[in-house]
């Protein structure tokens, strides 16, 4: 067994490791009970595997600088964070000590443990965010250096209403913030109309993930003015001399079901007068709004094969 001594004390009972080029602690296994003197209280490395949802993962990991870079807790602990006291199981740092990641549940998702689970042991979180109340599982919190909310992720299931000036947006998965606290992105429970350089477009993703909130398809600025979507219910009609062309999301051959189609979304964005899209092939097309008339076209053709139903055991077809 090997020991170190680190800023935050003594780790004792060492397993596996690996180290920089100088010779200082990258990462560890714990396999005795320590306690981390961190600036957000006390943290117990993980050092024993107690349940079926526990993760075989480095217990510790430190920045070449020696800061704590994650701790992966044997046991949820209350940390004081910048939204106040928060249980966490698993923390990441920035290199100046910040935190940058919070997950209140860390569990190893398996045949032997369930999200149905995992998400019973979930609390929900009761807090006002960049004005916002929430009232939700909440799986991690991300923050600036600064401390102010980057992001967050949602449970899945949950889904919250977003206010947007004079419109609101149902959202799952997550949300992301400006550093100033406006909303920068979120991912749509279900088709969402929003007012576009293009004229009214139907925001919705079917291919999102629940990976994480920080980036998600519909896209702000900090005007509150949208800059990206993606869409498998609208699309563009494009008059150039005369002649007319129609970019509308395309079907496709399911990859894990042959014989089943899937509509592909398409990817637009709005910049610098432009208006760039990503078509189904994912090929992009350039448009300048003095060079051409464009018009939005909106269908409701896919919906009833496309919407989420935020089931727990998700395929990916929301």
């Amino acid at each position: 067994m090997k020991s170190f001594e680190t800023k935050y004390g003594m780790i004792k009972g060492i397993e596996k490791y690996t180290l920089y080029a100088d010779g200082s602690l990258r990462d560890c296994c714990c396999t005795e009970e320590i306690r981390l003197v961190t600036p957000y209280g006390l943290c117990t490395p993980h050092y024993e595997i107690r349940e079926a949802r526990h993760k075989e993962r480095c217990s510790i990991s430190f920045y070449p600088s020696g800061i704590l870079k994650s701790v992966y807790l044997q046991e949820p602990a209350m940390l004081r964070t910048p939204m106040g006291n928060n249980k966490a199981e698993f923390v990441t740092f920035y290199e100046d000590e910040s935190i940058c990641r919070i997950f209140p549940l860390y569990g190893q998702i398996s045949g032997f443990w369930s999200e149905e689970e995992e998400m019973e042991l979930l609390y929900k979180t009761n807090k006002s965010i960049n004005g916002i109340t929430f009232d939700h599982k909440i799986t991690c919190f991300c923050f600036y250096p600064s401390g102010n909310v980057r992001s967050l992720t949602l449970a899945t299931g949950e889904k919250i209403m977003i206010s947007l000036g004079d419109r609101k947006i149902k959202a799952r998965i997550g949300i992301s913030f400006y550093e100033t606290g406006e909303v920068k992105s979120l991912e749509p429970y279900e088709p969402a109309a929003v007012d576009t350089s293009a004229g009214i477009l139907l925001a919705y993703d079917n291919t999102a993930v629940g990976i994480h909130g920080d980036d998600n398809s519909l896209q702000f600025t900090k005007e509150g003015l949208v800059k990206s979507l993606k869409t498998i219910f609208s699309g563009l009609s494009i008059v150039k001399e005369n002649e007319t062309i129609e970019i509308l999301p395309q079907k496709r051959r399911s990859l894990l079901d042959p014989d089943r189609f899937e509509t592909v979304p398409i990817k637009i964005s709005f910049e610098n007068g432009e208006i760039n899209v990503f078509d189904s092939n994912h090929e992009l097309i350039v448009l300048e709004k003095g060079s051409c008339r464009i018009q939005s076209i909106v269908s409701l053709a896919n919906q009833s094969e496309n919407t989420c139903t935020n089931c727990q055991k998700c395929n990916g077809c929301n």
